[in-house]
């Protein structure tokens, strides 16, 4: 109840639009529409709370505010450095799925001396043009300088959108095999005139 009555109802609706609007948009690397959307919900946050001025609070509690501030930073450079590490696993298991079977189907057109004089090159090819594999940092300069700033969304975001899409993905891992075994049995025989 207390919540409640600290800057109301209309007060905590903005603050859960916000949060969420936010998440959505720095998963999916959008920062001008996040920093338009903070910029829109502070308004309406100080609309709701009246339009009270906050300098003179904050010219009391400064100390606090530097503390919150550098708190802030050093929780954004380390959550940066836990979502490099998520987005390289990722990318990575990408690469498995999606990348190396298909570059293993182009390169085994080619024959052994072909494949000795270009692997060199189609590997650098592959690594520095086509696929940015492994991801190099200075690519993702701002992604990273995003998932800082905006840490407490990215960090929503991640959550709920790596979380769900790996239980989903173990989900369909597990009932792939059974799927694909009802189908088998279904169209068993079916097509035997054509064999």
């Amino acid at each position: 109840m207390e919540l409640i009555l600290f800057g109301g109802i209309f007060w905590w609706l903005i603050i859960a639009v916000w949060f969420v609007a936010m998440a959505l948009m720095i998963e999916a690397n959008d920062s001008w529409h996040a920093t338009w959307i903070s910029l829109v919900c502070f308004g309406a946050l100080w609309w709701a709370t009246g339009g009270h001025n906050p300098f003179p609070w904050l010219g009391r509690h400064w100390q606090d505010l530097l503390m919150g501030a550098l708190a802030y930073f050093v929780l954004g450079g380390m959550w940066s450095i836990i979502k490099w590490w998520f987005y390289l696993h990722k990318r990575a298991n990408y690469y498995e799925e999606n990348i190396k079977p298909d570059l293993e189907k182009k390169w085994s057109g080619f024959v052994d001396s072909q494949k000795a004089a270009y692997k060199n090159d189609f590997k650098n090819y592959v690594q520095a043009n086509v696929y940015d594999m492994p991801p190099d940092v200075k690519n993702h300069k701002g992604d990273i300088m995003m998932w800082m700033c905006w840490w407490p969304m990215s960090l929503l975001g991640s959550v709920f959108s790596d979380l769900l899409h790996n239980i989903f993905q173990w989900i369909y891992r597990m009932l792939s095999t059974m799927l694909a075994n009802m189908a088998k049995r279904v169209f068993a025989g079916r097509f035997q005139e054509f064999s």
